[in-house]
């Protein structure tokens, strides 16, 4: 049976002084949660959501292993949207030629979903499908873990093993206070704001430090797995000890955690489906088949094979 378990938690020990864990944060809704503009059109969680979960399995698989999961689609959509952009803004889709074209994958489009939602539509029904998610939820259609993070990276490019730890190191001496005080106050609030200066002023990862090193929402398997280990093994609220990785020495500190979860439904429901028609591929063939009879005795259709050239 194909699977679509989504990942699993990653585990390793780590000396970490750690808050007692926080009640668990309602999960935003993806549909309002904006993880990308492109020049002011915004592309949302549930946006990404949809495109994540229309890609075949295998191809989900290589996006983990490959290119950092769902973070590696969306610099793939971004880089898309930009060249639909230009194309629109250049008038480029009201070319005839382009039109034609246009017109042409429309009908494709359009011919495969009146298949899948009409005419082949008794072949997989709702509730078979809802069957199908109700009896595997909870071993196939699971989401890892996740934790929102910020992170300081110190390199080795232009100095010793030695020297970048040692500025890592002073770095912890520096915060650690600030997250002690601020936690005894009940909010974080302070020091993350003050993680967040530090890491503008010395990270060397260029991607987040204008950020103040927010590395978002990510899984134990979408980044560095040592880093997956460390943030993994943090309680929210807490600030990790020097992580060593392949690119030089990390400063982690957790501000959420969200635990594994069951996929909504409503976002795996295109793929269950899909899955459940290639199951039933002949029958699908037949029933098209036999409407395309019905309708050919029906019409009127004239063909003039000795024209075609």
């Amino acid at each position: 049976m194909k699977r679509f378990i989504l990942g699993a938690l990653l585990a390793a020990p780590l000396a970490a002084q750690q808050p007692a864990a926080a009640p668990a944060a309602a999960p935003a809704d993806p549909s309002k949660v904006v993880v990308a503009e492109v020049n002011g059109d915004p592309i949302t969680q549930g946006q990404l959501d949809v495109l994540w979960y229309r890609l075949s399995e295998n191809m989900r698989d290589q996006y983990r292993k490959n290119a950092g999961g769902k973070r590696g689609l969306l610099q793939n959509y971004v880089a898309k949207r930009l060249i639909v952009q230009e194309a629109v803004a250049k008038g480029f889709d009201k070319r005839p030629e382009v039109q034609a074209e246009l017109a042409a994958t429309r009908e494709s489009q359009l011919f495969d979903l009146y298949i899948r939602d009409v005419i082949a539509a008794p072949i997989v029904s709702e509730e078979q499908v809802r069957a199908f998610y109700d009896e595997h939820k909870t071993s196939e259609f699971v989401s890892p873990p996740r934790a929102k993070a910020r992170h300081i990276l110190v390199t080795t490019k232009n100095r010793t093993p030695v020297e970048a730890r040692a500025i890592v190191a002073q770095l912890m001496s520096d915060l650690q206070p600030v997250r002690m005080q601020a936690a005894t106050a009940g909010s974080l609030s302070a020091f993350t704001q003050k993680f967040a200066d530090a890491a503008a002023k010395v990270s060397e990862d260029a991607a987040t430090a204008k950020n103040g090193g927010d590395l978002g929402w990510v899984t134990a398997d979408s980044i560095d797995p040592k880093l997956g280990d460390a943030i993994f093994n943090l309680k929210p609220g807490a600030m990790s000890g020097i992580v060593e990785a392949n690119d030089g020495y990390h400063l982690i500190y957790v501000e959420e955690q969200e635990p594994q979860d069951i996929v909504p439904y409503e976002l795996i429901r295109p793929a269950v489906r899909e899955f459940l028609f290639s199951q039933n591929t002949a029958k699908v063939m037949d029933a098209v088949s036999k409407r395309s009879l019905e309708l050919r005795s029906a019409g009127k259709v004239a063909i003039y094979p000795e024209k075609v050239q």
